[in-house]
């Protein structure tokens, strides 16, 4: 393998951890806020439950670019440091 096709590939595994976090990450966050929000803020606190609204759905969908871009960052060092030693010697430790 190429270098380029080293840090590719440890760019694309880092980017699919991130898709995979954000499609159960996402959904099961806005359901805990609303589950939170109604033990907490209607039963202890006696707020109106209409205070309780989901987050718009752009934010969310904004949430993905944004999660995919910091991951892909986040993966480029390791990627980097990925492609100074040739693949064969990583394998032969194995």
């Amino acid at each position: 393998m190429t270098p380029g096709q080293v840090m590719l590939s440890v760019i694309a595994g880092v980017s699919v951890q991130a898709l995979l976090a954000v499609a159960l990450g996402i959904p099961s966050g806005v359901w805990v806020y609303g589950l939170i929000f109604r033990e907490v803020a209607e039963r202890e606190m006696g707020a109106d439950p209409l205070l309780y609204t989901r987050p718009e759905w752009w934010w969310l969908a904004l949430l993905v670019p944004a999660s995919l871009a910091v991951a892909a960052v986040a993966g480029a060092l390791p990627a980097r440091r990925a492609t100074v030693v040739a693949p064969a010697e990583l394998l032969r430790y194995e």
